[in-house]
């Protein structure tokens, strides 16, 4: 963790340049322990010049996105409105003189710059985008080093891609609150990835591999159902206190907590009519006194009709 200003952060193996920024600083530091001729990348909050020479100094290639603010004054690029005007893909190259390093505009939807130490713009290939005055995909063209970063690009760069989806938003400026909140995000972000990964090799079809929102719906039943069977739990000694309230409509579970048959065993009411509900199975419309345990939910279970064994399948 980054605590502010004033935290020095230095390689064991080279002299840490005295512009090199925290970003750079934590690269350097993390790099001593990989061997000559690694290939880094890194976004936009690491990558700067002295980054790139220093690693050049190492062995080490680096490629990423560059801020405006860190291209050198004397690398000329051609401006934004000429680029926009060449069309959608165009790009332009700036080569050092040492052919050590290169730096690469291209404009996508808006202009994107890369320095890299590893490639350049040759050779062209070609991208798939969607173009709003054609109404449909096009291809344009696109840099190699673009093709190379993105290919290789992740870890932190996607990590807050995906973070940055739902992540959990407050009001307060407490510098705790947003810090809990954001590992909280990190976590579930994280966990997502892991679990996407993981999908091909546990047979799941492409259909079934919930989206990020999904998944995080589905570790808020997780805990919420958890959190209601510890209190029921808590509750069975405690003395039951009768209080007349509105009868509500229980909410249908969810299907994964249907299928965890172990938890569901059937509970038979009294013989009276006040204790006996409608069927939630879909399609059924009996009166049963059979409850499940586990979905709180009134379900048939007879000779003739075994709604509760189809509710959970």
């Amino acid at each position: 963790m980054y605590e502010g200003k004033g935290t020095s952060v230095d390689s064991i193996l080279v002299d840490t340049p005295e512009k090199l920024n925290v970003g750079g600083r934590y690269v350097l530091k993390l790099a001593d322990t990989l061997l000559k001729g690694v290939s880094v990348f890194t976004d936009r909050f690491f990558t700067s010049i002295p980054l790139v020479d220093c690693m050049l100094s190492r062995s080490l290639t680096v490629t990423g996105t560059l801020m405006s603010n860190r291209v050198p004054k004397e690398a000329k690029f051609e401006s934004d409105s000429i680029l926009k005007k060449r069309g959608r893909g165009s790009s332009d190259q700036l080569v050092r003189q040492d052919e050590k390093m290169v730096l690469v505009k291209w404009f996508d939807s808006r202009p994107v710059q890369m320095a890299s130490s590893k490639c350049g713009s040759e050779p062209l290939g070609e991208c798939k985008r969607w173009s709003k005055s054609d109404n449909k995909y096009i291809q344009i063209p696109q840099p190699n080093v673009i093709k190379e970063y993105n290919a290789f690009m992740g870890g932190v760069d996607l990590l807050d891609r995906v973070i940055g989806k739902y992540c959990m938003r407050s009001r307060t400026k407490k510098w705790t609150i947003r810090f809990i909140y954001h590992f909280f995000d990190f976590a579930a972000a994280a966990s997502w990835l892991e679990y996407r990964e993981d999908a091909p090799l546990a047979r799941l079809e492409k259909k079934q591999i919930m989206d990020y929102m999904d998944f995080k719906f589905a570790i808020a039943q997780a805990l919420l159902y958890n959190l209601e069977d510890k209190e029921n739990e808590t509750s069975e000694d405690e003395e039951a206190v009768e209080i007349k309230k509105p009868r509500l409509v229980e909410a249908l579970p969810a299907r994964g907590f249907r299928r965890e048959s172990a938890l569901h065993l059937p509970e038979f009411m009294n013989d009276k009519q006040k204790s006996r509900s409608k069927c939630r199975l879909a399609g059924c419309k009996m009166l049963t006194f059979t409850r499940c345990t586990a979905c709180n939910v009134f379900l048939c279970c007879s000779v003739n009709r075994n709604c509760f064994l189809l509710f959970h399948k």
